[in-house]
């Protein structure tokens, strides 16, 4: 199990994308982000940018958690996100972290961003740091380069029973769905 202590110091602003490899890591941030980005574990999961002087709102109630965050980090103290994470450390300066395998997280803890796979096994992290969109895009096609990219070039439309109806689904009621939409312009249902 490798586990690295790096700095932001180690990162300069409008870095090409490093990547290291690790099973955890810790990146010591000179002040606290003003902002954090939040990539929830599923769907239903919050996806946002976070202020992180403002605590996570823990999901207390037990039926709750398995659909609307990981159970495992539904109480925690810090802000944890799935797969990738980011800061802003001043205007157009972001600091993202992100995991190329599977069982990523990162965590916001204070001025310490800890990254882990939930496996332990050792694999890369790629520090990306930039302007938003440039870290995200350089991430997105760092992704695409390890797990393939899809057929389309914008994302289709894609009308799922899972969000519409959750779990009142019958035949009859698909069905019925498939009719009323009638002419909406989906690609996928």
């Amino acid at each position: 199990m490798t586990i690295l202590n790096l700095h932001l110091d180690s990162f300069p602003q409008e870095t090409d994308s490093q990547i290291v490899t690790a099973s955890s890591l810790q990146l010591s941030l000179p002040q606290p982000p003003k902002r954090f980005f939040r990539h929830g574990w599923q769907s239903w999961t919050l996806t946002t940018w976070l202020d992180p002087s403002e605590p996570p709102c823990p999901i207390s109630a037990p039926k709750f958690r398995q659909k609307d965050e990981d159970p495992v980090y539904a109480l925690t103290k810090n802000h944890v996100s799935a797969w990738v994470g980011a800061v802003e450390l001043n205007d157009d300066d972001i600091l993202l972290l992100g995991a190329l395998d599977l069982s990523g997280r990162v965590e916001l803890d204070g001025t310490t961003l800890k990254a882990f796979y939930e496996d332990e096994h050792e694999s890369q992290w790629v520090i990306i740091r930039g302007k938003e969109d440039d870290v995200f895009a350089k991430y997105t096609a760092l992704l695409e380069t390890k797990f393939g990219k899809t057929r389309y070039e914008k994302a289709p439309r894609v009308w799922c029973s899972w969000y519409s109806l959750y779990k009142w689904i019958n035949e009859d009621v698909v069905t019925n769905s498939l009719h009323s939409i009638g002419d909406m312009p989906f690609v996928v249902f």
